[in-house]
């Protein structure tokens, strides 16, 4: 069973797709792979497609440091994914950094260097290094 801040990471990346009206196939995809590496079955993570729920109320509260730039990453990842950048989804991504506890120019930063294909990121590492760079004090 997965845990509520992994299901509350698959609530995220599914508001950003419908973010712009529209979910797209290879951000279904995406979401799909990151629920299936996750431990969600394909049937949990449709009916978070189907039916988006919020997110819980203390979410970005307990995360640790690597899970809240995961979370990051994986929303600048998704919203760069379908090849289009929607000025909602580029809202929605600072909203959500500065509720990960980062400002919201973390988004641009990490942007310049985050592909929409997670195989071809640079270095983990210096991605959360210059993120740090980002958090609010």
């Amino acid at each position: 069973m997965a845990t509520e801040s992994l299901k509350d990471q698959l609530k995220l990346l599914v508001k950003l797709a419908a973010s712009d009206r529209q979910v797209s196939e290879r951000e279904s995809k995406f979401i799909h792979l990151i629920g299936k590496v996750n431990g969600f079955t394909v049937q949990e993570v449709n009916a978070l497609l189907e039916h988006p729920e919020e997110l819980s109320e203390s979410f970005g509260e307990t995360l640790t440091d690597d899970q809240r730039f995961d979370n990051l990453l994986h929303l600048i990842q998704m919203m760069k994914i379908d090849g289009k950048v929607h000025k909602s989804e580029i809202d929605f991504c600072e909203q959500m950094a500065v509720s990960l506890g980062y400002k919201k120019g973390v988004v641009s930063a990490l942007s310049a260097y985050i592909y929409s294909s997670a195989m071809l990121n640079t270095d983990n590492e210096k991605l959360f290094k210059l993120a740090n760079k980002y958090l609010a004090k």
